[in-house]
């Protein structure tokens, strides 16, 4: 059932459980997935609910005077519950309000300062339900007569065949109203009424775009031959977004936010469900950049809730590549793949390049989180071949672009992080070929260029453009970019021998990662800190800090390749770090170097 439809019966049934389900049940399929194309057609199923109904609603509706059940029953389709609405109409009728009295004795209904309200919403329901159609139509043309706010839904519900001046009627009614859902339902009620075949297509075809924009993917299949993955993508909510992406390119984070908002806000209010999950993935990755990951995994997991319920199996995909990255950025192994895995079938399965280079931008990220450098590289790198078939996915719904040369290997798809991952497992060639390839107007951009340069420098060139890499994302207020940036620049500056300088870029970026939640960044931004104190935490005394961080990882477990990896040395030097390690600690395997490592304890400060 889709959002519209229960929201109506939640409105119907006052938070009467029983009178919710009770209608629930005489839906048909077609008005379960959003085709209701009248406010009350939701009631028109209970006259059949009612004829078994000994003890309940039925039997207490049974018990009434046939005036006062057709009161209750134009009670039911009003709306409005003001006697000076209902009297006049019912008056039509020959219904007076003396026969509300027995209504108000049962209980059902009861006034206060000349309003009505309904304590019993399912017997008025029934009314309306088991009414003829002639009594029902009585009801519509008698509210109708009395300029009743409802007015065309009223003719049209009266309507005997098609009538073209309560279609165009219904029309206006579509072109003034906001809820895309109720637009829907106005515009395939005036094709009901129209005549003219020609008119009676458009309508339909404007009804199934509508459809689309409410989150009805099955209704605006029925209605116009539009797949449901398009149709549920309204073109309105990606053109309003396109300033949001753009600002986020520019490195414009308060633009971006503000216009996020403000098509969040018009999204909303106009229950435009069908562009909600995309507006929720532009708020999500403006979050990212200010900070607010926990915000930012909210909007993100509403937002893949609503795909998944709507149909929208691409932005689905999106949306669980997305979290993807937010996992691994935390550390969460587990999840991160398991997100970037479904997203990563459903890219091959169907075809969608930008989904798979979101979900290798946040396994890149896992491993390189993890010092896991060849696998990050491997993760990160576009295609095979000379690297090509690289994706562009700067903006949701954007086509992808293949091929050498024609694309920006932006941040979106990990440009950034595979030139680090390369530097670190040795693959310059490939940190080249990936930064020849990044590059951007925007701010944003030129920081992250910055940085990539930094990590392929040498010398004070090198320092040059880590200092650059972090003015440029700290003037952009992204916290974890910036943290980043810190984070090299420290590391330089430590190898450098400056170390109160690294100390003090260091703890910035430790400060940062903590505050976001960053794990596996956090961990690795204090070891390095601590490294510019003289401690070294949890090594044996006699080893040097090199020696005693290769020790660790062999005790660990930890193939020398991959030692070599995580801290971005050569094969080598792992194994003359070890062999010296096992002469001063006098063991000859891991698993001797294991229990002696666990014997002595933590506290020591060796010489680099």
């Amino acid at each position: 059932m889709v959002r519209h439809v229960r929201e109506r019966l939640v409105a119907f049934a006052g938070g009467n459980p029983g009178a919710m389900l009770a209608c629930a049940r005489t839906l048909t399929e077609e008005q379960r997935f959003g085709h209701l194309t009248s406010p009350w057609a939701h009631l028109e199923g209970l006259r059949h609910s009612a004829r078994d109904d000994t003890a309940g609603p039925g039997a207490l509706l049974g018990g009434l005077p046939e005036r006062t059940v057709t009161l209750l029953a134009m009670i039911a389709v009003e709306g409005t519950g003001e006697l000076r609405a209902v009297v006049p109409a019912a008056a039509r009728l020959g219904v007076s309000l003396d026969d509300l009295a027995p209504a108000e004795r049962a209980e059902v209904v009861r006034v206060v300062e000349g309003r009505l309200f309904v304590e019993q919403p399912l017997v008025p329901a029934l009314a309306y339900g088991t009414a003829s159609y002639s009594l029902r139509a009585e009801i519509h043309r008698a509210l109708a007569a009395e300029g009743h706010g409802d007015g065309p839904w009223h003719r049209a519900a009266a309507a005997l065949g098609p009538d073209e001046e309560v279609a165009a009627a219904l029309e206006e009614v579509a072109e003034r109203v906001q809820n895309a859902a109720v637009r829907a339902d106005a515009l395939c009620a005036a094709a009901d009424l129209t005549p003219d075949v020609d008119t009676r297509a458009t309508r339909l075809a404007a009804a199934a775009r509508s459809a689309g924009e409410a989150g009805q993917p099955r209704r605006a299949a029925m209605l116009a031959p539009v797949p449901p993955d398009s149709a549920a993508g309204p073109d309105a909510v990606e053109e309003a977004l396109s300033p949001v992406w753009r600002s986020l390119a520019e490195g414009d984070d308060d633009a971006a936010r503000s216009a996020v908002r403000s098509v969040l806000t018009r999204v909303r209010s106009r229950q435009e469900y069908g562009g909600l999950p995309r507006a929720l993935e532009a708020a999500a990755v403006t979050l990212v950049h200010a900070g607010r990951w926990e915000e930012a995994g909210r909007a993100l997991s509403e937002g893949l809730d609503l795909a998944e319920e709507i149909g929208q199996g691409r932005q689905a995909a999106r949306l669980r590549a997305r979290l993807a990255w937010l996992a691994a950025a935390r550390g969460d192994e587990a999840g991160c793949r398991t997100l970037a895995a479904a997203a990563a079938g459903y890219a091959g399965a169907h075809g969608t390049p930008e989904v798979a280079a979101l979900a290798r931008r946040a396994l890149g990220l896992l491993h390189l989180g993890e010092g896991r450098y060849g696998d990050a590289a491997q993760a990160l790198k576009p295609g095979e071949g000379g690297y090509g078939d690289v994706v562009r996915a700067l903006e949701p719904g954007e086509e992808a672009e293949t091929g050498p040369g024609r694309f920006v290997l932006g941040a979106e798809v990990g440009g950034p992080d595979l030139v680090e991952a390369a530097v670190r497992c040795g693959r310059e060639d490939l940190a080249r070929w990936a930064l020849d390839r990044m590059g951007g107007p925007g701010r944003a951009e030129r920081a992250d260029l910055a940085r990539c340069r930094g990590l392929l420098g040498q010398g004070s060139a090198a320092g040059e453009e880590y200092a650059a890499a972090l003015r440029g994302h700290e003037l952009l207020g992204r916290p974890y970019d910036r943290a980043r940036s810190a984070l090299v620049y420290g590391e330089w500056l430590r190898r450098a021998a400056r170390r109160a300088e690294a100390r003090e870029r260091l703890t910035t970026a430790l400060e940062i990662f903590e505050t976001l939640g960053a794990v596996p960044w956090a961990r690795r931004a204090r070891r390095e800190r601590d490294a510019t104190c003289g401690v070294w935490t949890g090594m044996v005394a006699g080893l040097t800090r090199q020696e005693a961080r290769v020790a660790e990882l062999a005790a660990g477990g930890v193939a020398n390749r991959e030692i070599a990896e995580r801290l971005n040395v050569g094969l080598r030097t792992v194994e003359s770090h070890l062999y010296r390690a096992f002469q001063k600690l006098g063991v000859s395997s891991r698993e001797e170097l294991a229990r002696r490592l666990r014997e002595a304890g933590h506290g020591v400060d060796g010489p680099e």
